[in-house]
């Protein structure tokens, strides 16, 4: 038998990875074959304890592509337990201490997103709370200055808003930014800021009614 240099082996080899790599990555679903969001109800409250009715065949990519096993160490550490009482349903949960947001299907995580939040004296809320609002290319009204910043790449809230909480003087919720470097810093007047394109992905997901729980552990 002729032997092969171990330099051939080598770049065999790496061939082969390289095309095992190309091939996982084809696996992951694009935009337009991810299942569709959760249809919003046209009723005045949303049904309780709806779930996402995960495709199986996609459910598992989505597991991969929000990296399975860095929620699967969350989850050993009790960083986001599973929620006993939302087990039938979608929820999300915030952990402002590792500052991601989880996606629960029934007690499993299908979706893992970095946040920014709320700076001192400005803290993200805690609690259980639920969607109230969620809109696309919204305008923003600074919480102190009462300036008014309309749609468009100078607005802090870029091009979506998922908002869970509110009173007369001010909103808190997800949404995109124009300042990619402070998603996953505490800067926010209470809000959770999130890349465009993950709080697009996010928006797709949820609906008005879904529970949301912040933690601070």
């Amino acid at each position: 038998m002729a032997h092969t240099p171990p330099l051939v082996r080598g770049l065999s080899l790496a061939g082969i990875i390289l095309a095992g790599g190309v091939a996982a990555l084809d696996l992951l679903p694009e935009r337009r074959s991810r299942p569709l969001p959760i249809a919003l109800s046209a009723a005045p409250a949303p049904a309780p304890r709806q779930s996402l009715n995960l495709d199986p065949d996609v459910a598992w990519q989505r597991w991969f592509r929000h990296r399975l096993a860095a929620q699967s160490v969350a989850q050993l550490l009790h960083a986001q337990p599973p929620i006993e009482a939302w087990s039938d349903r979608a929820y999300l949960v915030v952990n402002l201490k590792l500052r991601r947001v989880y996606l629960f299907d029934r007690g499993l995580p299908v979706g893992s997103y970095r946040v920014g939040i709320g700076m001192a004296d400005w803290e993200t809320p805690t609690g259980s709370f639920e969607i109230t609002q969620m809109l696309e290319n919204p305008t923003w009204q600074h919480p102190i200055s009462d300036l008014v910043i309309s749609p468009g790449e100078a607005n802090p809230l870029g091009d979506r808003w998922i908002g869970f909480w509110g009173d007369e003087n001010a909103a808190i919720g997800f949404h995109g930014t124009n300042r990619l470097d402070t998603v996953g810093a505490a800067v926010s007047h209470g809000c959770l800021r999130m890349s465009n394109a993950d709080v697009r992905e996010l928006y797709d997901w949820v609906e008005v009614g879904m529970p949301v729980r912040v933690i601070a552990q």
